[in-house]
């Protein structure tokens, strides 16, 4: 995990390389050797981004459907997505303890999980 979060502490917000869904996915990847953003990956723009998550109904739908259920934000431990309501509206994170990881405009922005309002386990 720490590998994956290193690759991109430089990366710029980039649609479907470097934003909050990718970002996480590849850090899932890392972890488990699956991705969850394998059915999406090879969007470009927020429009595609968005047509995805409408195809769920909600960005907390999307992660559900692609990992499983929801878990309370206490129970977050390292690794598990976080979502947060930040600046740009919900964004999905990775739990790294008592602070989250979200993509950034360039690398990651860390915030306190207290911030969460749900999470997903990746496991």
């Amino acid at each position: 995990m720490a590998a994956a979060v290193s690759a991109a502490s430089e990366l710029a917000w980039q649609w479907g390389v470097h934003d909050c869904c990718i970002s996480a996915a590849n850090i899932a990847l890392a972890i488990t050797g699956t991705d969850p953003a394998d059915p999406h990956r090879g969007y470009k723009t927020e429009e595609e981004a968005n047509e995805i998550i409408a195809g769920y109904g909600s960005l907390a739908e999307m992660v559900t459907a692609l990992v499983g259920p929801e878990i309370h934000p206490s129970r977050a431990k390292r690794g598990d997505f976080v979502m947060a309501s930040l600046a740009n509206g919900d964004t999905i994170g990775v739990c790294l303890g008592p602070m989250c990881a979200f993509a950034g405009p360039i690398g990651w922005v860390f915030e306190p999980r207290s911030v969460a309002t749900t999470a997903w386990r990746i496991e």
